[in-house]
């Protein structure tokens, strides 16, 4: 898959005076989505995120949380998104640069089109998931500090 996320920017950061950690938010953030129609994957232990959403054929995210707790009760839950293009997308985008290859040598920019336009529909998508995250959050009675883009 490619990966459509940047290094050290898609990361927010919800801090808890009252040390609620990561579980309650997790719980809260699928039970969002799931309302909204979004497919949510919920980790098994085996896979490297704690939840994959997905709305449509194209783009997935994987949702990577951890909690560090603090002397004072208090609790800082960082939340990487890390938006992919899906197999579907990417075995598309291979087979139509495969036939215009062999049809039409003219029209092989489109294939280079499509990734780009799955570029810019990743940075958008992120963007609204981090605002839902951090609402899911902000209704838990955590304020977010330090969010990066």
């Amino acid at each position: 898959m490619i990966d459509m996320a940047t290094p050290g920017k898609d990361l927010t950061r919800l801090w808890h005076e009252d040390g609620l950690g990561r579980e309650a938010l997790l719980s809260l953030v699928e039970s969002a989505f799931l309302e909204e129609g979004y497919h949510v994957v919920r980790d098994d232990g085996w896979h490297p995120y704690d939840l994959r959403i997905a709305k449509g054929p194209w783009l997935q995210c994987d949702l990577l949380t951890v909690t560090e707790y603090h002397d004072n009760g208090a609790a800082l839950t960082r939340i990487r998104l890390k938006v992919r293009a899906t197999r579907f997308a990417l075995v598309l985008c291979l087979a139509t640069a495969l036939s215009f290859v062999w049809f039409a040598k003219a029209l092989l920019f489109l294939p280079l089109l499509f990734l780009l336009l799955l570029f810019c529909l990743s940075r958008r998508w992120t963007s609204t998931l981090r605002k839902k995250i951090e609402g899911a959050g902000e209704s838990l009675g955590a304020s977010v500090s330090g969010s990066k883009i």
